[in-house]
């Protein structure tokens, strides 16, 4: 039933919103996992790494984008909710 609901809703201002917001945080994402790589390509003749020094800059990279999105969404979450709480009551 509510599967049938949302298919024949029309599209909204509030699609496009959520679109645009899931889109950009995609964005940002993937942005930071391809950056690294740009930067260590041209950090690492300058600071003279050697290769598995490379290799651990790149891979603590997406261990830490892993790290954030499972633990810290939380932490998050309750940080986001408590400012808009305080928001409201003003």
């Amino acid at each position: 039933m509510v599967e049938k609901n949302l298919d024949e809703l029309k599209l909204s201002k509030h699609h496009l919103k959520a679109m645009f917001v899931s889109g950009m945080g995609f964005f940002t994402d993937a942005y930071d996992l391809f950056i690294i790589g740009v930067a260590l390509s041209l950090i690492a003749p300058v600071w003279g790494l050697t290769s598995s020094e490379i290799a651990i800059l790149g891979s603590s990279s997406l261990l830490a984008a892993l790290f954030g999105s499972v633990f810290l969404v939380d932490l998050l979450t309750i940080l986001a909710e408590r400012k808009f709480m305080v928001l409201r009551l003003l």
